[in-house]
């Protein structure tokens, strides 16, 4: 294949100063009219120094760009930004432990004080399985802590109680504070012939019906003053 050129030719006045070849394809139009400028205004350096200067920076640009887009990675940066985040990360494990500890207050007489929400739970659930019915009427003729205005919690009361972080000593994710012993506690919200109830495994709502009387626990709750 024929190599073509670009023909640049320059005269001043009448007299021939350059007339030089440049293979086609060294330099983008922008380059040559690049070269041409420079060799119009006449600059201290001869055709070749002005073509040399500008391959040179081609060859920088080029190696600039490769050198951007294969640039090793530097382990070592990445290793301190790693064990930064590792830091930060325990850390904040640490403060949402400490959080959950000191939101549950044991107040020495079979309650627990949420600050979070200001109510006040009974340390343990009815112990057996029970029925929304009798769910019911338990948490009324229930006194604990010298308290008698115990109550069925709603399913977001119960919900706040959810940390899928900790367990208890039955393994159900509540405080260790308050003795669940069934996955499921009653809640105060009915449909129809159907009533709330959450579960403390998997921290989910759901309904079933009143009668029930499985593996179903009921954990009273008080508005405290």
């Amino acid at each position: 294949m024929k190599q073509r050129y670009w023909h640049i030719e320059g005269h001043d006045s009448f007299e021939k100063i350059y007339d030089k070849k440049v293979k086609f394809g060294c330099f983008s139009e922008n380059q040559i009219k690049d070269l041409l400028k420079a060799l119009t205004a006449k600059a201290a350096f001869s055709f070749n120094e002005i073509v040399g200067g500008l391959c040179k920076k081609k060859h920088q640009n080029n190696q600039a760009t490769r050198s951007n887009t294969m640039k090793p990675l530097n382990l070592s940066l990445i290793s301190r930004s790693f064990f930064i985040l590792l830091i930060f990360y325990f850390l904040s494990l640490l403060t949402l432990h400490a959080n959950a500890s000191n939101r549950f207050v044991n107040n020495g007489d079979g309650t627990i004080s949420d600050t979070k929400t200001g109510l006040m739970w009974v340390s343990k659930d009815n112990g057996f399985p029970i029925n929304w019915p009798n769910a019911v009427e338990y948490c009324k003729n229930l006194r604990v802590g010298g308290y008698a205005d115990w109550r069925m919690p709603t399913l977001a009361e119960l919900a706040s109680l959810y940390n899928p972080s900790e367990k208890n000593q039955n393994g159900y994710h509540i405080n260790k504070l308050i003795t669940t012993t069934a996955q499921s506690c009653w809640s105060s919200e009915t449909r129809g012939f159907t009533a709330g109830r959450f579960n403390f495994e998997y921290g989910e709502k759901y309904w079933l019906r009143q009668t029930y009387s499985g593996p179903t626990r009921v954990l009273a709750v008080r508005t405290s003053q």
